[in-house]
């Protein structure tokens, strides 16, 4: 995994961010917007969509999700940078979703080993 940069954690920490995240969740009904999970049940979070405006995001830029969506919606982020990366912008339009998330998945755990190595 990436490491937040220090700005990120700084953020995430501010009033500005609190504030953006609570108006999220209060937008989207204090509900999972995939699975629809209230908050009684969970707890929410703010997933971005993107980081191309952080720190001035739009209310588009956010989706509230609980926890299981949240990492399915990081992985799957995390996926099509890799597959961008690897195989080109058009990738989806090549290669089957599935496919790539066991070539995605190899992947991780070829790096996960590689770095136990080096802390042996």
């Amino acid at each position: 995994m990436r490491k937040q940069s220090e700005f990120y954690k700084s953020y995430l920490g501010s009033a500005s961010w609190k504030r953006k995240r609570e108006e999220a969740i209060k937008r989207a009904g204090y509900c999972c917007e995939k699975c629809k999970a209230p908050s009684v049940d969970t707890r929410l979070e703010v997933h971005h969509k993107t980081y191309k405006r952080l720190g001035k995001e739009v209310p588009e830029d956010l989706i509230v999700l609980c926890k299981a969506c949240h990492d399915k919606a990081d992985w799957s982020r995390a996926l099509n940078e890799w597959a961008m990366k690897v195989y080109g912008e058009e990738w989806l339009e090549v290669y089957d979703y599935e496919f790539m998330q066991e070539k995605f998945g190899d992947w991780i755990e070829r790096k996960h080993s590689e770095r136990l190595g080096e802390n042996a």
